[in-house]
């Protein structure tokens, strides 16, 4: 698969409980965030790619990551479970679990044309 992303690389976060998770985002859990943030446009990629990330948000997309794990899991425990100081950490970590670590590859210059011969010289 030469130029794939390889989504399914584990992307671990701890937390304040001390345990390390895996943050896992399918489609199933971009539907539970979006149902749980009430919003018409997908709260997921607006938020890692363009908006500000509340306190809330940052939350929801954290729990829709994790729920894989813990089925229970509640917002509120996740809530409970950051520290401000780790919202920058737990952004990039969710950034990385929903792209992956995809740099995209420069594209040749399409308008160059074939190369040319050098001029020969009489």
């Amino acid at each position: 698969m030469d130029g794939m992303i390889d989504l399914d690389k584990p992307v671990r976060v701890r937390l304040l409980d001390g345990k390390e998770r895996t943050l896992r985002y399918r489609m199933s859990s971009c539907r539970r965030i979006d149902e749980v943030s009430g919003r018409d446009n997908s709260i997921l990629q607006g938020a890692l790619l363009s908006e500000p990330v509340t306190p809330r948000t940052l939350t929801i997309l954290l729990w829709g990551g994790l729920v894989h794990e813990e089925p229970g899991l509640t917002i509120e425990q996740v809530e409970d479970l950051v520290h401000p100081s780790q919202v920058e950490e737990i952004r990039a970590a969710i950034t990385l679990a929903w792209i992956g670590d995809h740099k995209p590859k420069p594209q040749e210059d399409a308008d160059a044309g074939p190369p040319t011969a050098p001029p020969s010289n009489p």
